[in-house]
């Protein structure tokens, strides 16, 4: 894992195909996903689960917790070519938001919880890719077909660089947590 991105990974799905990179801070899936969704004249789904560790480290970091549903399409819209983004975030306080054409699949009565981070959850998240026919959360799912992609970016010699449990250290994330992140 790294500070910048020199190799990304692009793994089967099932019908889909899940886009990775090697970023230490997590995934910017985003303008990737919505270019591949331009040129390929398909949809796109982006996705972040990210436990919040804020407060609960012994070293004194953490990571603002989020998750995150995104939709896109092929066609340009005010935003990229994005359909529909339903996401709960840490930003100093809990950040409910749903926007773009409610999709037939979602939980619309959870939406309305008083507590702002029941209103959306790694369950439900879970639940809207697999409406879609995307089986994220099972790891067996993913493969045999792969590609990797490695970058010519020239990383400088003092670029962060660690491995995927010494970035769940740093980032307070209790290893094993990626897997089985709590709603």
């Amino acid at each position: 894992m790294t500070g910048s991105w020199p190799r990304e990974l692009l793994v089967s799905l099932g019908d889909w195909t899940a886009y990775f990179d090697c970023s230490l801070f997590g995934t910017d899936t985003q303008p990737v996903i919505s270019y591949l969704c331009r040129e390929l004249h398909c949809r796109g789904l982006t996705t972040k689960a990210v436990p919040h560790t804020i407060g609960t480290s012994t070293t004194g970091r953490g990571q603002p917790g989020i998750v995150a549903f995104q939709l896109v399409g092929p066609a340009p819209a005010t935003f990229l070519n994005f359909i529909r983004g339903v996401s709960v975030a840490y930003d100093g306080k809990w950040v409910f938001s749903a926007v773009g054409p409610e999709q037939p699949f979602e939980e619309l009565e959870a939406y309305t919880a008083p507590r702002v981070r029941d209103r959306f959850n790694s369950d439900m998240l879970e639940r809207y890719c697999l409406a879609l026919g995307v089986d994220a959360f099972n790891g067996a799912a993913y493969g045999p077909e792969t590609v990797l992609i490695r970058s010519q970016v020239v990383m400088a010699e003092d670029q962060m660089s660690k491995s995927l449990e010494e970035a769940q250290r740093w980032l307070g994330i209790p290893p094993g947590s990626i897997s089985t992140l709590p709603g």
